[in-house]
């Protein structure tokens, strides 16, 4: 009813043009239900006399019965499984041309006479030949305003690593491949350089160390100054440097698909690693600084209570020492997920070698997981003991939020203490023991083409890594500490002052920062009498 409600708002103008046909891309279980709901609606409101197609990653776990069902009940004409690249464009050149016949159309199920048809061909897209991404410029808009302002760009289809038991996403992609780096770095080139946005999430199952390499490389060798976000799991080829090298071509944020440190529980997962491998890359990746995210599943097979609890406090103790590291709002954080059976997935096609009982299959209509099935698990936990560690979990979160949150306010009453007694004697302290602050002490910049001597400033400059001030979360202040004082030799403008910040200098290359970004920041300092500018003509 909500759903209906938020149409009947949306479409309470009838749209002027008339599409072709209505294409639904269902990317996951749960907006499957929704999808059926709004072609159902649109058909039956708005556009009464074209055809509405659905496909999407999901489509793949959609067997025959289902998609009887949803052909013949649910106002949909066809399903498309697998690419749909193509699929989009000779459908539409098929009822341009005034046809009906699928046949010829590959990769797509339809009915025919009350019977299930399936087309005569299937079609493979790689992904270096898809052009770049083409997103509407009031899309973006509408992201940047919201947290989440970070585009989309496919790097790769169908996981490296392809093992664990539990999972069934093998079956999106018949193929493994992956875009050519040199091509995902000019995709967000041009991506960046049209909406004005330097913030990507490269999206994969999860991306392969050895391509990242190849990737980062290809990123700073083009110079292009972005931030980046993926999917990695536990793996060893990630080393140290790999990691140094991530943070360089301007990697702010990645997903760890950790599932368990139980090595009982990985062993009869597959996921292809030990308990003591998993917390060495883990501690790893906190040396390196990056943000992270890891995810939970709180009750895979065979998962104790009691090895939950301890998984919980173990997690809890590296994210501790994760954001204690972080002087900026983005913390390093868990998210907790439930075992989901399906029974595409190698667990569901042999539940009794994982100890599970399976009792029939959950009620397709809860959140669309017409692919899941009820079970038990005789050597797990209890319902109340998982609903207990779940709570855990939003306690342990809520903790660590809390304390982050302390730290920095912390952070900012310590610098207003400082900048009221104009004390600057803990420099030292400030700045290498909690890396907070820095402070330059009589640096000066001036414009060219001006008289040096003439009202010329020498007063002390205050740049705020976190504070009220001014935030500044993707380059380590020490470095720009370097880049100022070595150019605060000569006088600059602010322009010349923002090249150098994005370019090398003194062995350190800034990256992670927009155009946009440095020039907020820079004017953010004249505003505050941190930089004496004089007329920049």
């Amino acid at each position: 009813q909500c759903l209906k409600s938020y149409l009947d708002y949306f479409f309470k103008e009838k749209p002027k043009f008339s599409p072709l046909y209505v294409g639904l891309s269902v990317p996951t279980l749960s907006q499957f239900v929704p999808a059926l709901i709004v072609a159902k609606w649109l058909k039956q409101n708005v556009w009464p006399n074209r055809p509405i197609y659905i496909g999407g990653p999901i489509c793949a776990f959609i067997n025959d019965t289902i998609k009887y069902n949803i052909l013949n009940s649910w106002s949909i004409d066809g399903v498309v499984i697998g690419e749909g690249e193509e699929v989009a464009v000779k459908l539409a050149q098929e009822l341009q041309n005034g046809g009906h016949d699928y046949q010829n159309i590959p990769n797509i199920t339809y009915l025919r006479d009350n019977k299930i048809v399936k087309s005569n061909t299937t079609l493979r897209v790689k992904l270096d030949d898809c052009p770049t991404p083409l997103y509407d410029t009031k899309d973006v808009e509408k992201l940047k305003k919201s947290d989440g302002d970070a585009l989309s760009v496919v790097v790769s289809r169908k996981c490296y690593w392809g093992g664990c038991r539990y999972c069934d996403f093998q079956r999106l992609y018949r193929y493994k491949d992956a875009r050519a780096p040199e091509k995902v770095v000019c995709d967000m080139q041009k991506l960046s350089e049209k909406h004005n946005v330097d913030s990507f999430s490269l999206s994969c199952d999860s991306i392969d160390p050895i391509y990242v390499e190849k990737l980062c490389k290809a990123i700073i060798r083009n110079n292009v100054n972005i931030k980046w976000g993926s999917f990695i799991r536990v793996d060893d080829a990630y080393s140290v440097n790999l990691l140094q090298l991530m943070k360089q071509a301007g990697c702010s944020g990645l997903t760890i698909g950790l599932e368990s440190i139980d090595d009982v529980v990985l062993k009869k997962i597959n996921k292809g690693y030990t308990r003591n491998e998993a917390l060495s890359f883990l501690n790893k990746l906190i040396k390196s600084e990056l943000h992270f995210t890891l995810n939970i599943i709180v009750d895979l097979p065979s998962t104790t209570y009691e090895s939950a609890v301890e998984q919980m406090n173990t997690i809890g103790n590296l994210l501790n020492i994760a954001n204690k590291q972080r002087h900026d709002e983005n913390m390093c954080m868990v998210t907790v997920f439930r075992f989901v059976l399906t029974e595409s997935s190698h667990i569901g096609q042999h539940p009794e070698q994982y100890g599970l009982i399976v009792d029939g299959k959950l009620d397709c209509n809860m959140k669309g997981l017409f692919n899941a099935l009820k079970w038990k698990d005789l050597s797990g936990m209890t319902r109340d003991q998982v609903k207990k560690i779940v709570d855990g979990y939003k306690m342990l979160c809520n903790r660590l939020y809390h304390e982050h949150r302390a730290r920095l306010e912390n952070t900012t009453r310590t610098y207003k203490k400082e900048k009221e007694n104009n004390d600057y004697s803990n420099e030292h302290n400030l700045m290498c023991k909690r890396n907070e602050m820095v402070f330059l002490k009589k640096c000066y910049f001036m414009a060219k083409g001006g008289d040096t001597n003439h009202n010329r400033k020498e007063r002390p400059m205050l740049i705020i890594y976190n504070g009220e001030e001014h935030r500044c979360s993707f380059y380590d202040t020490k470095y720009l500490n370097e880049v100022m004082y070595a150019y605060s030799k000569t006088p600059c403008t602010l322009a010349e002052l923002r090249g150098h910040l994005k370019r090398e200098k003194c062995g350190y290359q800034l990256r992670g920062m927009g155009h946009e970004e440095i020039n907020k920041m820079l004017s953010r300092m004249v505003d505050m009498d941190m930089i004496y500018v004089e007329k920049m003509g």
